[in-house]
């Protein structure tokens, strides 16, 4: 019976020691190969190219406001010309993403790049930094692949 109580006891207290995915999203956000900071945010990311499409993984991280709600990462492939070939959106969770909080993001985009090509990175977001009130604010950025 002794025996029985010490082996429920270590599983028990083994399951309370898991560590927290917003840790684990910072220890994924410094092995990504791309990086963006601004004021507000930073962004790491990788990007996977396949056959036919471009896979943009990341997480963003929250450096500024208290809030911000309704984040959204919006990703366009463009062609060496600026063209858009392709344009994609992920609504990132959770929302709001607060002060110092991570998310992951995901965008696939259904084209192949050609040599030459970039990446548009656009993010956008309502700012809240007490109760008095929020404002909206996108920031833009591109990316050599």
């Amino acid at each position: 019976m002794k025996i029985l109580f010490y082996v429920l006891l270590a599983v028990i207290l083994g399951g309370c020691a898991t560590i927290p995915p917003d840790t684990l999203r910072r220890e994924k956000f410094e092995k990504l190969s791309q990086k963006y900071t601004q004021y507000d945010f930073k962004l790491a990311w990788d990007n996977k190219i396949t056959d036919n499409c471009i896979i943009v993984e990341g997480v963003v991280w929250n450096l500024r406001w208290a809030h911000a709600q309704g984040l959204e990462i919006w990703i366009a492939l463009l062609d060496p010309s600026g063209n858009v070939l392709a344009k994609e959106v992920d609504l990132i969770r959770p929302d709001p993403l607060n002060i110092g909080e991570t998310a992951e993001f995901r965008v696939r985009l259904p084209f192949k790049p050609m040599p030459g090509s970039k990446l548009l990175f656009t993010y956008r977001y309502g700012a809240v930094e007490d109760v008095e009130g929020s404002t909206n604010w996108m920031q833009s950025f591109e990316s050599k692949l």
